[in-house]
């Protein structure tokens, strides 16, 4: 293990004690484990997390507040392990893609959010490019039947979510986001092998993530905001 500490050595949640960090338990065994390795292969610890797109055009106020915030949660991790953390934004151009949000909007805001990110000196990669999906095509896919069990119980919190975003069209919109997902995963834990997922989705929404060690966190630091997301906010 990382300078040969034992795993019980290392604080519960990794430094992370902030409750306007981490939004469930996690497996801490499994991520420090996963630290290992992606040191030993890359030199540094890569940590991933998915930040989507929503309505608005350009990144503003909210977006800078969210990617401090992730900044200080790489920070603290990279004191905790004591080695080099590096973070990568998963940029879910696809999954606004198939919420139907207007390719000119997508392409905007991802452009104002790379530019954003480097800033921060954050990685980013667009999941359009490591997982092709063609906007048009997305209407004529079908479910498996695998896919369609595990989507089906929790349908009907899905079209809540996406309702989020727009009332119209939930339904299909929920569907799709949710096929996306589910078969970008494979993608993502083939590019990043010994990453570790920063997940701002919820627990129970674990299928959609990739198979990689996992701790859930708050995108944004307020409590009033703790369960928002920076992407979908104008303003706070």
């Amino acid at each position: 293990m990382l300078h040969s500490r034992a795993l019980e050595e290392y604080p519960k949640n990794l430094g992370l004690v902030r409750p306007d960090m981490l939004s469930a338990d996690f497996d801490k065994s499994a991520v420090l484990q996963q630290a290992d390795r992606s040191f030993h292969q890359n030199g540094h610890v890569q940590l991933l997390t998915f930040w989507g797109i929503g309505w608005k055009p350009l990144a503003l106020e909210s977006d800078r507040l969210a990617m401090a915030h992730l900044g200080l949660i790489t920070a603290t991790l990279q004191n905790t392990l004591r080695k080099g953390t590096r973070l990568t934004l998963l940029l879910g151009d696809n999954h606004a893609c198939a919420n139907e949000v207007p390719d000119e909007i997508i392409r905007s805001y991802a452009d104002s959010i790379n530019k954003l990110a480097a800033e921060f000196g954050f990685a980013r990669c667009e999941l359009s490019k490591l997982h092709p999906v063609a906007c048009s095509d997305l209407d004529q896919l079908e479910l498996t039947p695998e896919e369609n069990a595990l989507y089906a119980p929790e349908q009907v919190h899905y079209e809540k979510s996406a309702r989020h975003l727009r009332a119209d069209n939930a339904e299909r919109r929920a569907r799709k986001y949710f096929l996306v997902r589910y078969r970008e995963r494979q993608a993502i834990a083939g590019k990043f092998p010994d990453a570790i997922l920063a997940s701002p989705d919820i627990s129970q929404r674990a299928v959609l993530t990739p198979a990689l060690p996992t701790f859930y966190i708050h995108t944004l630091p307020l409590p009033r905001l703790r369960k928002l997301k920076p992407w979908f906010l104008k303003n706070y």
